[in-house]
């Protein structure tokens, strides 16, 4: 079975370079990207404002997208899909720095943020549409990770400006059963060798499939996306068939257990916490199929306990640990990583904040970028299992400007 995604023509040209981009440029697969990175940094320390720091986080974000394209372009889809965690940390922080800006600097900031942003993701959705058009399921995950997440970041940032129904309205807005028809999906099934190709490009043979009768699923929902472990959920396909023929569903999970058969079942959650994709393929008497996924999140039973924040500074030389006042001093501008480490093992929601400075990244392990100035820092994380339980912890962070003192 082969997926064949057809691209239609979206509210972004697919392809297409963003305002402000007009190349690739160096790619990571290079083995002086670390130049790359380094100017990245560079330009990141001396960008002040959260509205200059969103733009040039989407900057990023934007190269991101055309690395991953070029890479994919190239055969060289593990690079790829492994840029696509730095896509998403770029556009996260963008994201995050835009509704920084609604504080800072009013809702008019914002929305000019958001809308650039909005932009900015329709077309990285679309290119990576085009990059699923020629990935086998199994690489693809990667990239449909990158397509939902950034655009829940999104959602976030509008529902923190606007509120939660513009928020929907957004979601509903890029929903590719809804207003994007740039991401219509069609299931081809093909009986081939090793050999075999399959010409997307051939136009008549397209035209052909998709004209002999449309199956698609519309929907596919289930009663809680958030479940404790051993809890039974149930999820319900709805499928259109113009063939109007008797269907067959095959179900499968990446962890739990199926109980049930049809368009109807119960996915009974495993006893260890995390994220699980569960599948559905419907077939019908003449051979169509096509199928969809969703994720459902497992909550950890214990509480979370956090046992320690360990800070590794990425230039030793500027940093000091002050163990009386459980302090950290730290040259301004210099960046540390902040672990949270738990006591007990499960799949925790990590949400870190900072009184001045920069948190680039997420989960357990984040980068604290110190701001320009004499002043002193708290950063929180704050660690929720999902069932109301949360734990904090503060890190203090005195930042200087003498450079000498240091040394």
């Amino acid at each position: 079975m082969t997926t064949v995604l057809v691209i239609g023509v979206g509210p972004a040209e697919a392809g297409a370079f963003p305002p402000g981009l007009s190349s690739v440029g160096r790619l990571p697969d290079s083995p002086v990207y670390f130049i790359t990175s380094w100017k990245r940094s560079i330009s990141s320390l001396f960008t002040f404002g959260a509205q200059d720091e969103a733009m040039l986080a989407l900057k990023y974000a934007n190269e991101d997208i055309m690395a991953i394209d070029a890479l994919f372009n190239k055969g060289e889809c593990q690079i790829a899909e492994k840029h696509c965690d730095t896509f998403q940390e770029d556009f996260q922080k963008a994201a995050r720095l835009a509704l920084k800006a609604r504080f800072e600097d009013g809702k008019r900031d914002a929305a000019i943020l958001i809308e650039a942003l909005k932009q900015s993701n329709l077309w990285q959705r679309d290119v990576l549409a085009n990059v699923l058009c020629n990935t086998s399921d199994t690489n693809s995950n990667s990239f449909l990770d990158a397509m939902d997440n950034s655009s829940l970041d999104l959602g976030n940032t509008i529902e923190g400006v606007y509120g939660a129904d513009e928020k929907e309205a957004f979601l509903q807005e890029i929903n590719p059963f809804n207003n994007m028809p740039a991401i219509e999906t069609a299931k081809v099934a093909q009986e081939a060798g090793d050999n075999a190709v399959i010409d997307s490009s051939n136009e008549e043979a397209t035209e052909s499939k998709l004209n002999e009768g449309t199956l698609s699923i519309i929907s596919l929902e289930t009663d809680e996306d958030r479940v404790n472990p051993g809890d039974r959920c149930r999820i319900e396909c709805n499928v259109v068939d113009d063939n109007d023929s008797s269907l067959t569903y095959e179900w499968s999970a990446d962890g739990g257990e199926i109980d049930g058969k049809g368009d109807d079942i119960k996915w009974i959650a495993p006893d260890e916490a995390g994220r699980y994709r569960i599948s559905v393929t419907v077939s019908n008497e003449q051979g169509d199929s096509v199928s969809d996924s969703l994720k459902i999140k497992v909550l950890s039973i214990d509480p979370p306990e956090i046992d320690e924040v360990i800070v590794t500074p990425d230039d030793p030389q500027y940093f000091v640990v002050q163990p009386f006042s459980k302090k950290y001093v730290i040259l301004q501008r210099k960046s540390c990583e902040l672990e949270c480490v738990l006591e007990n093992s499960g799949d925790y929601d990590f949400d870190w904040d900072t009184s001045h400075g920069s948190i680039s990244g997420n989960g357990d392990t984040v980068t604290w970028t110190a701001p320009s100035g004499k002043v002193v820092v708290t950063v929180t994380v704050e660690v929720s299992d999902g069932n109301g339980n949360t734990v904090e912890q503060e890190i203090i962070f005195d930042v200087r400007t003498c450079a000498p003192c240091f040394l």
